[in-house]
């Protein structure tokens, strides 16, 4: 399974002080779950402010835990998805990232990006799951955020 962690809740996923709860799932689920996070283009780029990020991304890297998609393919559905249009979220690169990588579990606090992810138009074939952080800052790990990091079903590497 894939998932891709937006730049709106890195700093919750990857910072210290952060939601526990949440944190721990996720960074299990990478670490011992066979959870792979995916990465490229624009949004590597955006992560990569984040100092805690990047030195857990290059340990990661070393395991395995983690993907590189190449930039050119992510370009290449970036500029189909701004031909077709529809979209209401500014992040284009991340439903670039969907589509190239086959990753259909997205971390976020976005609200326009939830509709835009689980467009089948935008990323066709299996639709795209949401794990919404909006609001659990103070919140418990929910039972459907377990389901959802414990799914197999949501990525088609390519």
């Amino acid at each position: 399974m894939c998932v891709i962690i937006d730049t709106n809740v890195a700093g919750m996923v990857f910072g210290k002080g952060s939601p526990r709860d949440h944190t721990d799932a996720i960074l299990s689920a990478i670490d011992d779950r066979g959870l792979k996070l995916v990465s490229g283009g624009k949004l590597h780029s955006e992560l990569l402010t984040n100092s805690s990020f990047v030195n857990w991304w290059r340990e990661r890297r070393r395991s395995g835990s983690v993907h590189s998609v190449d930039k050119n393919r992510i370009e290449k559905e970036h500029q189909a998805i701004e031909a077709k249009g529809g979209f209401v979220s500014n992040d284009v690169h991340i439903l670039a990232l969907a589509r190239a990588s086959g990753a259909r579990l997205l971390i976020t606090a976005d609200k326009a990006l939830h509709k835009d992810f689980k467009n089948q138009s935008l990323i066709p074939g299996r639709r795209g799951k949401i794990y919404n952080m909006q609001g659990q800052s103070n919140q418990t790990l929910r039972p459907a955020h377990r389901k959802l990091l414990a799914r197999r079903d949501l990525c088609k590497m390519k």
